[in-house]
């Protein structure tokens, strides 16, 4: 008789329950226990920093996005929030144009449907890869801490995921051309695209007419780039700028391997030889896995994703929330596999919670010790390809 309260099913809820309980406390605790500075959980404001960008342009001010002082009262005017701390901007100047469609809508509005759209566009993207219910999906993205983060500041999380979803449908179809272009969009914050485009490099023949798509892509956002007056002149002096102060004031706050070697050693030489010598390991490693799944697209697609995240110099919480791509490529097509990766992700996202409190907690004075995250990734990661390279694919529409 079989022992439900062993199963691997209920050893999964359990997780993803404990997991889900965790993460509330934390985001409690951190928004109200610790008593933040309001401009820690204004709603949507990194999107304040997106749409007052685009108002900029839209108004034919472009140059004044990369201007703290003049890009701070525009955002203040749009959103009402005073005395909010302003973001920097250092997206490239085309990156406005994907959002200027919103600028005629009231904030508030313009950040429930950038927000709504993005999760339609995810939900949409998971019940074309071949689940039946997008909704328990959405729900535990939403529900995990970088789901919690990407909604609270108003980042492009959901919208990422949906296109990288897009562009693994269209390998799928044969479209390789199609899906250099889409992966070209995410030309705005290259280190999402990254992973994808060494595993396409690395397999050049296969892929040669997605690179380029995407060179293409990237060659016409660049292009639109010089549209907008002064932007590009204005970035690169911004980038001038900030190059120094990149390091202690940026790549210090999130959770990557680089930054946490970056929070813990002083000599920036010695950090930026581990990382090198991470990212050769991990390429390494893919390269190995690559050629076990040499014709398995969905395993070798959440490999490229997962590469990307572990390889990137600069990791926010809310970019963990891509994560959701490799699950649902593991759902669906190792069924086999499912109450196990359930239980791996729920145990991920716990650790990251936990790291996070706790540095919240000792108000960050030993928080580079606590990120813990990105080296369960490179375990979970690991483990999850190693055992769909045993189990045989087996896509179960009736998931």
């Amino acid at each position: 008789m079989v022992d439900v309260a062993r199963s691997p099913a209920v050893k999964a809820a359990y997780a993803v329950a404990i997991a889900i309980t965790v993460i509330t406390f934390a985001v409690i605790w951190q928004s109200t226990i610790l008593g933040k500075a309001t401009d820690q959980v204004e709603l949507g404001r990194d999107y304040a920093t997106f749409h007052g960008a685009a108002l900029l342009v839209a108004e034919a001010n472009p140059a004044a996005m990369y201007q703290p002082d003049e890009l701070g009262p525009r955002i203040a005017e749009a959103t009402g929030y005073e005395g909010v701390k302003t973001q920097p901007y250092g997206h490239p100047p085309f990156f406005p144009l994907y959002l200027i469609t919103l600028t005629p809508l009231p904030f508030l509005l313009a950040y429930m449907v950038f927000l709504v759209g993005g999760v339609v566009a995810l939900g949409y993207a998971v019940r074309r890869v071949g689940l039946r219910r997008a909704t328990p999906v959405l729900a535990l993205t939403a529900l995990s801490l970088p789901g919690y983060w990407t909604i609270q500041l108003g980042q492009m999380g959901f919208w990422v995921a949906a296109l990288l979803l897009a562009i693994y449908l269209a390998i799928r179809r044969g479209r390789l051309l199609v899906a250099g272009l889409l992966l070209g969009l995410l030309a705005f914050k290259p280190l999402y695209a990254v992973g994808i485009g060494i595993w396409w490099l690395l397999r050049f023949r296969r892929y040669a007419a997605a690179v380029l798509g995407a060179l293409c892509s990237v060659g016409a956002l660049v292009v639109a780039g010089y549209a907008v007056p002064e932007g590009w002149a204005s970035y690169r002096a911004l980038v001038s700028e900030s190059g120094d102060s990149f390091v202690s004031d940026v790549a210090t706050t999130g959770f990557s391997l680089f930054e946490m070697w970056l929070a813990l050693i002083p000599s920036s030489v010695v950090v930026l030889a581990l990382w090198l010598a991470v990212c050769v390991a991990v390429l390494a490693g893919f390269w190995r896995l690559l050629e076990v799944f040499e014709n398995r697209l969905e395993p070798a697609f959440a490999m490229a994703v997962v590469v990307g995240l572990l390889i990137s110099p600069r990791t926010g919480w809310y970019d963990w929330m891509l994560l959701v791509v490799p699950a649902v490529l593991v759902w669906h097509t190792y069924p086999r596999l499912r109450p196990s990766s359930i239980v791996a992700g729920a145990w991920l996202f716990l650790a990251g919670a936990c790291s996070w409190m706790l540095a919240g907690a000792m108000e960050d004075s030993i928080g580079p010790f606590l990120q813990i995250a990105p080296i369960i990734l490179t375990a979970t990661a690991w483990w999850w390809f190693r055992s769909a390279a045993s189990v045989e694919s087996s896509p179960s529409p009736a998931a």
